[in-house]
């Protein structure tokens, strides 16, 4: 009982300075190569920073009405990316077998910011989550092993605020205030190869990513009365990862991973878990 109180406030330290933590440690695709055991629960606190994920062009729908006069427009957006998201989640898994895990994540994102040719905006905080399975298909004596993960996770109705436009808001240009959201969803799967080295497990790996971000807008002139109502969908432009990390064993129940992915996103995480 006191190695688990013990191991219970080590987790609530990490994630007291999971914001510190962010900058050098990727949103995981399914966690580290370990494996929680057959019947036991692994619980967990990580701290991620997505850099940037590219987005494809996208036509955007736009609605401008004013006085009971609408007029319909399609409006090409280039140079679409995602910048600088910080994610803090609680991870939970399940040993269904020994070779096979289900996990779960919940948490906030936050920081992230929306960028165009021409404009940018911030993103506000929001409540994300996760699901995903991963299978280990066989692992040699000598430590070497194979890690097959997929994971989907996602967030609704996230503030889109303090729009830029050629460096000036809206408001200052054209007397609109805003009132947008995005949704957002993400699926990833891949394999990872590891390779046991005592207490510090290196892995390599590959993974597919595909993701849809919707944004719904509504643009107000009080002075006026006209409204500005827009409607994208984007999707992400690269849609391959390359991942590396580490795990490193800190007792026989408790361990560190640091995890990066490059490519379709660039990103950087830490997490630390416990198997119950």
């Amino acid at each position: 009982m006191k190695k688990k109180i013990l191991v219970i406030l080590i987790l609530a330290m990490a994630f007291s300075t999971a914001g510190m933590l962010a900058p050098v440690g990727a949103q995981e695709l399914g966690g580290s190569f370990a494996m929680t055991p057959a019947g036991k629960i692994s619980l967990g606190l990580r701290a991620d920073w997505m850099a940037r994920q590219k987005l494809k062009d996208s036509d955007m729908k736009v609605t401008l009405s004013n006085q009971e006069v609408s007029f319909h427009e399609t409006a090409r957006l280039t140079g679409l990316k995602l910048e600088n998201d910080y994610y803090l989640a609680l991870n939970g898994a399940y040993g269904i077998a020994d070779w096979l895990n289900i996990f779960a994540q919940a948490g906030l994102v936050d920081g992230g910011e929306l960028k165009m040719d021409g404009a940018e905006a911030k993103l506000g905080s929001n409540l994300f989550w996760a699901v995903g399975a991963k299978v280990r298909p066989f692992e040699s004596k000598n430590g070497l092993g194979l890690i097959i993960s997929a994971r989907y996770m996602r967030y609704d109705d996230r503030e889109v605020k303090d729009w830029k436009i050629n460096g000036s808001g809206p408001s200052d240009l054209y007397g609109f205030s805003t009132d947008d959201e995005v949704k957002y969803w993400q699926i990833d799967a891949g394999a990872t190869v590891y390779w046991k080295m005592g207490k510090v497990i290196p892995y390599v790996g590959a993974a597919y990513t595909y993701s849809e971000m919707q944004y719904d807008g509504t643009w107000r002139n009080s002075a006026n009365g006209a409204a500005v109502y827009y409607d994208a969908k984007f999707k992400n432009k690269d849609q391959y990862l390359a991942l590396a990390g580490v795990d490193i064993l800190l007792g026989r129940d408790l361990r560190l991973n640091l995890h990066g992915a490059f490519g379709g996103r660039t990103q950087a995480g830490v997490g630390l878990s416990y198997d119950f």
